[in-house]
């Protein structure tokens, strides 16, 4: 969260730098909305060892989607902030442990987790076609999970939680720009950007809450377009 609060310290503090942004005349155009959707995925990395004992350290590539809103201004292009929705799916398969022996068991477990993130993001684009975007965001998350034990039974449950997510953006337009051209006339992409990111998130919010400790961090890399 402290960092949150620095990135977001830093990108008033380039603004404020650039040369003439107190005229009153940069605020006279309205402000600019776009729209994202962001594809691919992720790996979890937990940190309770009830977890880790039986799922491993890490889970395997879960997929990603995002769909968001973009708001800026032309007249000052030193930051952009958005609104984004996060959805995905995390899995894996453990095997259960003995209460007595502490040992495994060789009896299979499985996990998966369906996180939905609410979050604010603010990016770093002080040139016209920065190619390398630094970004930060905070947002809240619901995680319903799933637990199937190897008789059979599953339980079920949901953790409420808050993360914070820092990265970069790779534009990907510089390296074909006709392309992106032709797609920008197409189908109405403006922008595409290879983003990689690490995200660290604490579920559940308070010590009260029992069961499942789903705190950990990820590591992310997506493709997002801006339309």
């Amino acid at each position: 969260m402290r960092l949150a609060h620095i990135s977001f310290a830093a990108a008033i503090a380039v603004l404020l730098s650039v040369p003439g942004t107190a005229d009153a005349s940069l605020f006279e155009k309205e402000t600019q909305i776009r729209f994202n959707f962001e594809l691919g995925g992720d790996w979890w990395f937990p940190k309770d060892d009830a977890i880790t004992t039986i799922y491993g350290s890490s889970s395997k590539f879960g997929p990603r989607l995002g769909l968001g809103v973009v708001w800026f201004k032309e007249k000052i292009p030193v930051v952009h902030i958005e609104s984004n929705l996060q959805l995905g799916w995390t899995g894996k398969r453990g095997f259960e442990v003995g209460e007595t022996s502490g040992s495994s068991s060789g009896e299979t477990t499985r996990i998966g987790l369906f996180p939905v993130g609410l979050e604010a993001l603010v990016g770093i684009d002080a040139l016209s076609e920065q190619v390398v975007v630094p970004f930060g965001a905070i947002g809240f998350d619901v995680i319903p999970w799933v637990v199937e034990d190897a008789a059979g039974t599953v339980t079920k449950g949901t953790k409420t939680g808050i993360h914070g997510r820092f990265g970069i953006a790779f534009l990907l337009d510089v390296i074909e720009p006709e392309r992106a051209g032709w797609a920008d006339g197409r189908s109405g992409i403006n922008d595409a950007y290879l983003v990689i990111a690490g995200q660290s998130t604490k579920a559940p919010l308070t010590s009260q809450d029992s069961g499942l400790n789903l705190s950990g961090w990820s590591l992310r890399v997506t493709l997002k377009f801006v339309i």
